[in-house]
């Protein structure tokens, strides 16, 4: 579960930094600190009438993003650690299916870009 709330502060369109530390308490304690920028969810525009940026999946995609962006695990683990906040923050089984399957299928690209850019 979070253990802090999430707090955001808009930076240019479609980025946002952390104004406070995101911390996650699950099968592990990850911090996501205070000045972090995240564009929240790469969701594709087809899809953006059922998934939302700005729904309950708000904290979980800011990890995942960290998760991206950092590469400190595996890219299967960073989504299945995504799939875990996701519950935590109320969202059902078919959107955290959505969600999940969606990082699953196409995430290896945004993957394979934070890779390059470290």
């Amino acid at each position: 579960m979070f253990i802090t709330p999430l707090q955001l502060e808009a930076t240019r369109p479609g980025r946002w930094k952390l104004i406070h530390d995101l911390v996650w308490e699950g099968s592990q304690r990850i911090v996501v600190p205070a000045g972090f920028e995240t564009d929240l969810a790469s969701i594709p525009r087809l899809l953006r009438g059922i998934l939302h940026q700005n729904g309950l999946s708000r904290a979980a995609a800011v990890l995942h993003f960290f998760f991206y962006a950092t590469q400190t695990m595996k890219r299967a683990e960073a989504d299945a650690v995504f799939r875990e906040a996701l519950k935590a923050e109320g969202m059902g089984w078919l959107g955290r299916f959505l969600y999940w399957g969606g990082v699953r299928v196409g995430g290896w690209v945004a993957w394979r870009n934070h890779a390059r850019n470290s």
